[in-house]
């Protein structure tokens, strides 16, 4: 939950809302060293709902992936992400003295691309230690 004050009034608290944030990945083992994939994240979103005002933020990965087994206990895998952006933004226009005019709606998607690579080091099959990486994603939209 959000809140704010406008200027001349009193905490205004947003609604309660529930977005789903899937997660899924296929993977297939090519070889003993070389094992591919695909998954879908969403490592990011961000919303809110007021009474008159509302706005969310997402992205939306869709990453191809190839993993190569260097040693028994070692691994490292690199992807492409394929962000898919969604972006709502609707605001009421007002007068100075606070009349509601009208209002702005603006919805626009976009993609972008970025990368991801990761180190796994497995020292015993109970226990693995790993490292990832993933770029920025910078999502150019259109709407």
């Amino acid at each position: 939950n959000f809140r704010y004050r406008p200027p001349s009034g009193e905490f205004t608290v947003s609604k309660s809302a529930v977005h789903i944030m899937p997660l899924a990945a296929v993977i297939y083992p090519f070889s003993e060293k070389f094992t591919g994939g695909v998954g879908l994240t969403v490592p990011y979103g961000l919303g809110a709902e007021f009474d008159q005002t509302e706005s969310l933020i997402t992205l939306m990965n869709i990453t191809p992936a190839l993993a190569y087994k260097i040693t028994e206990n070692l691994s490292i895998g690199a992807g492409l992400n394929i962000g898919i952006g969604n972006l709502k933004y609707l605001v009421p226009l007002t007068t100075p003295d606070g009349q509601i005019v009208g209002s702005a709606d603006t919805e626009a998607s976009g993609l972008g691309f970025g990368a991801s690579a990761g180190l796994l080091w497995k020292p015993l099959d109970i226990l693995s230690f790993g490292l990832s990486y993933s770029s920025p994603t910078k999502v150019y939209f259109v709407g």
